[in-house]
């Protein structure tokens, strides 16, 4: 993603710091080298960690709930241990709630509408709009039809610049001419009826997504802002409520107390990490030469 595209990091309480999505990866080291510098040693610096970028789920949100699935399932697998307790049945509920909604906030971000999809389409109504509106224009111009020409009065600039609703409203225009002169289209200008459906559905096409980016942005705003504080509302149960009661387990029963706190451990899935080559050795020098006495 290119270096300049706004977007946000949360990291301390209150701020919001805003940075290009391509170094959203280097936001929390640098963070945390600001607050271990010698400028800034000893000053207070309250974090909401881990940084969560606001947009779209990123790779440290879906690792920290991996790891609340992974809780989740230990929380089934010693079911009969932890019932007892109703205060725990309590927050495990909370805790599953939590994470139902953080994978629901996740699949309606994703299931929002795409501006790249929408530039698609409309490039694709351009281009049949110009190469089918250019044969109508010079079937206007053989059979002197005035009336034919000026529903396709237009050049590529001027559909380049229109709005989506009129760069419509123009491709309306060039198919109803074409329909009009399928025939003489087919046999004399290398215009098939296939290549006017296609372009009928072209137009569909665009006119469904007319509106879907925008409204897919504004449903991508409301998801991110809320997702952060999801997982924080999940991990508060877990920290602050079910990893001090399960201490009443531990001696009792502490195949639950040990699966449990491996299960808490954030496994970082990024898949981009690849290790370094290990270099290779240097060429040992050849031994001297001892001359012969």
């Amino acid at each position: 993603m290119p270096l300049g595209f706004p977007g946000t990091v949360l990291c301390s309480a209150g701020t919001t710091i805003s940075v290009g999505r391509s170094i959203l990866g280097l936001a929390g080291r640098a963070l945390g080298a600001f607050a271990a510098s010698e400028k800034n040693r000893g000053k207070p610096l309250k974090w909401r960690e881990p940084c969560f970028y606001s947009g779209i789920m990123n790779q440290d949100q879906d690792n920290i709930t991996t790891m609340f699935e992974t809780t989740d399932k230990t929380f089934t697998q010693y079911q009969s241990v932890w019932s007892v307790m109703p205060a725990f049945v309590d927050a495990v509920s909370r805790v599953e709630e939590g994470i139902t909604a953080i994978r629901q906030k996740q699949a309606d971000q994703e299931a929002t509408g795409d501006a790249a999809a929408k530039q698609n389409a409309r490039d694709a109504v351009e281009e049949q709009t110009l190469s089918i509106g250019s044969q109508v224009s010079a079937l206007a111009s053989k059979t002197n039809d005035p009336m034919l020409g000026a529903k396709v009065n237009f050049d590529k600039s001027a559909l380049d610049k229109a709005a989506i609703s009129d760069l419509l409203i123009e491709a309306k225009s060039v198919q109803g001419a074409a329909n009009d002169n399928a025939a003489v289209l087919a046999s004399d200008y290398m215009i098939s009826a296939a290549m006017l459906t296609t372009f009928g559905a072209a137009i569909t096409t665009l006119g469904n997504m007319k509106d879907s980016p925008r409204t897919a942005t504004v449903n991508k705003r409301v998801q991110t802002l809320s997702l952060p504080g999801a997982i924080a509302y999940v991990r508060g149960i877990l920290r602050n409520e079910i990893d001090k009661m399960i201490i009443a387990f531990k001696a009792s029963q502490p195949d639950f107390y040990t699966a449990y706190f491996a299960a808490r451990v954030i496994i970082d899935r990024t898949g981009t990490h690849k290790g370094k080559a290990s270099p290779t050795p240097p060429t040992p020098p050849a031994p001297p030469v001892v001359p012969k006495s």
